[in-house]
């Protein structure tokens, strides 16, 4: 008798923990799903979230990238109009709410004959960027790369927000920006400015590209060198890249472009071999 009376609260207590795991997705997230759905023929989805100072960011991609993702960072899954939505990342932000990190009675089934498929890329993301005064960014929000057309996307962060201004303070990586900065003397201007002033011809190396340094351009076209992207174990060369890269920016840089507005981007000097070195 006792033992049965045992069981019978360890059921209900197991129940009541399940109705607690409860996972709450905000209307625009449902909104969005329900728009991925229409552009996926894949019905079960992925959601993974993170943040940084100024950002809420939300990536959806299909279900079949799930062994892409880490079981450390699952949250829970969570039904929305009949197709499984699995999420990852942040406990609770903007876009759901969580009563607990680990849903432990809910994990997704990852594993086939115990082998993990091997996924080599990474999955195509929408991503969506709100910022932390709650409005929407279409400069940090894509449908898998920067260059795509968000319209959909903005269509529905219209319902819930404003639109977020374009921070001066605010830095694109080159490859973030749909127009990227330019030097107004071209790529082969500047190789040959590199080829006129690099002193050391001498270095012997593997790679292509040995160094590579990094400048930024600003929306009002000052330019600055900012360090490197790549660089040698030998910093007489490192050096050198620095003083021809301080050359080049001389010549002018007309800013990039995003979303139809000038922006702050980082640029990539690249330092080829054969420019530098004894050739090919």
């Amino acid at each position: 008798m006792r033992n049965s009376l045992s069981l019978i609260i360890l059921v209900v207590l197991q129940s009541c923990s399940l109705l607690s795991d409860v996972i709450s997705l905000s209307d625009f997230t449902k909104d969005i799903i329900d728009e991925y759905h229409s552009a996926s023929p894949e019905k079960c989805t992925i959601i993974a979230t993170q943040e940084d100072t100024l950002y809420w960011y939300m990536k959806i991609t299909s279900g079949e990238h799930i062994n892409w993702f880490s079981n450390e960072d699952y949250i829970g899954k969570v039904k929305n109009n009949h197709s499984d939505v699995y999420i990852y990342g942040l406990n609770d932000c903007i876009f759901y709410s969580a009563n607990r990190k680990h849903l432990r009675n809910n994990r997704p089934r990852v594993l086939k004959n115990d082998i993990t498929p091997e996924i080599i890329d990474e999955p195509c993301f929408w991503q969506i960027a709100i910022r932390k005064d709650t409005t929407f960014s279409k400069y940090r929000t894509y449908i898998v790369n920067p260059f795509e057309d968000i319209s959909i996307i903005q269509r529905i962060a219209n319902k819930y927000y404003k639109n977020a201004q374009l921070s001066k303070e605010e830095l694109f990586d080159y490859i973030e920006v749909e127009q990227p900065a330019e030097p107004i003397v071209g790529i082969n201007g500047i190789r040959d400015i590199i080829r006129k002033n690099f002193r050391f011809k001498s270095y012997e190396g593997e790679n292509r590209i040995p160094i590579a340094v990094k400048i930024i351009v600003y929306s009002d076209g000052v330019t600055e060198v900012n360090g490197f992207y790549k660089r040698t174990n030998d910093e007489i060369l490192n050096d050198e890249a620095l003083r021809v890269a301080d050359l080049i920016i001389r010549t002018g840089f007309l800013p990039a472009k995003h979303r139809g507005e000038k922006v702050n981007s980082t640029f990539c000097i690249p330092f080829v071999r054969k420019d530098i070195g004894e050739g090919e």
